[in-house]
């Protein structure tokens, strides 16, 4: 399954929010008829505005991914031209749209940067046509903005990232209590009914040696009734016990609902589990770690390939992306802290991160007491 970045409603709403704000940019010509548009200008709007619908309007996957990425290119360079031609407060307004698709697509350091780079060209045309007081009121303006446009998307996107991490948590919770519901039927089965069987049994064998051998043919059947009814609780009790917590995968997929600028291709058994929650927990946090640090550091990376699989007494978790290399992520936190976490239970994890290879993490985690 591919996971594609973005929050969907995010998504809609700014690209509604764009439509307004840039009709609201095409209103300055029309407004000062003292200056009508140069037909250069209205090429630069038409652009602008045909560059943001597509860019806004593609789909979450992989394609549409790299079609935002290149709507945000010419939205930017549409932009830049109208504020060179056309110095004013409206068109300026087309910046925050830039901005919102902009803090959409990248991380929002990435946005931010971008923000601060535009501004600065605009800013170099608006000052010259309004003077330096009143220009630095609209730069000013322009930023508070832009700042407040990236700064919702990025709340928003990591509200949705802690839900998607609560439900992960919450998946692992239902599959922990079902199990130990299990376990105690189970035990409760064995300690009740197994044993009053088993003693049934012993006492049907003590009177199967009397003489009488109508009184030991009776015996002797219920004796053989006792012992298929203690199979049959035995085998209940085997059935109720579970081996493994299952519910791994979609813990995990649960996690991967907003993975900006990155494509996720998770491949996990479904039926795949570990044999206690702090372990099922390890293994869903190293997943998460991984994509972060992938998101993070993985240079000029579009996929992330995900395998977890059990390997005899272990579980591993595989991962490496398409990029071309990474830089200074063995030091991290994040990675510190997994390695941390795996070799208390017993794991280790190993990271290849080199300029001009793609980033890679293996983690490897014993299961069922396994050394």
């Amino acid at each position: 399954m591919v996971y594609a970045e973005g929050p969907v409603a995010i998504a809609r709403t700014m690209q509604w929010v764009g439509y307004a704000l840039y009709a609201i940019a095409g209103l300055e010509p029309v407004i000062d008829s003292r200056h009508s548009a140069s037909p250069a200008w209205i090429v630069a709007y038409a652009v602008f505005g045909l560059a943001f619908h597509v860019g806004a309007s593609a789909p979450a996957d992989v394609s549409g991914r790299r079609r935002r990425a290149i709507a945000l290119l010419v939205t930017t360079a549409a932009m830049l031209v109208m504020a060179a031609l056309r110095p004013c407060t409206y068109g300026a307004l087309t910046l925050v749209v830039v901005a919102s698709q902009a803090a959409l697509i990248v991380p929002p350091r990435a946005a931010a940067a971008w923000v601060v780079a535009q501004t600065a060209v605009v800013s170099a045309c608006l000052v010259p046509n309004f003077g330096w007081l009143l220009g630095l009121a609209e730069i000013i303006a322009l930023v508070g903005f832009q700042g407040f446009a990236v700064a919702a998307i990025v709340a928003a996107r990591r509200e949705a990232q802690a839900r998607a991490a609560l439900a992960a948590a919450q998946c692992l919770l239902e599959e922990a209590t079902r199990a130990e519901e299990r376990t105690r039927i189970a035990r409760d089965l064995h300690d009740v009914l197994g044993h009053d069987l088993t003693a049934l049994g012993l006492q049907l064998e003590i009177a199967s040696h009397v003489d009488d051998e109508a009184a030991r043919a009776r015996t002797v059947k219920a004796r053989e009734l006792t012992s298929r009814l203690l199979r049959d609780v035995r085998a209940v009790v085997a059935a109720l016990r579970p081996d493994r917590l299952p519910g791994l995968a979609a813990a995990i997929r649960a996690m991967l609902v907003d993975v900006p600028g990155l494509a996720i291709h998770l491949d996990a058994p479904e039926t795949l589990g570990v044999d206690e929650p702090e372990r099922a927990d390890c293994i869903v946090r190293c997943a998460q770690e991984i994509v972060t640090n992938a998101r993070r550091h993985a240079v000029e990376a579009e996929n992330l390939w995900i395998r977890i699989r059990r390997d005899g007494g272990a579980i591993v978790v595989e991962a490496h992306d398409d990029g071309k290399g990474a830089y200074d992520v063995k030091g991290g936190h994040g990675l510190r802290g997994m390695r941390s976490r795996l070799e208390e239970l017993g794991g280790r994890l190993e990271v290849r991160a080199e300029p001009g290879r793609p980033f890679a993490v293996t983690a490897w985690l014993p299961v069922r007491g396994q050394p």
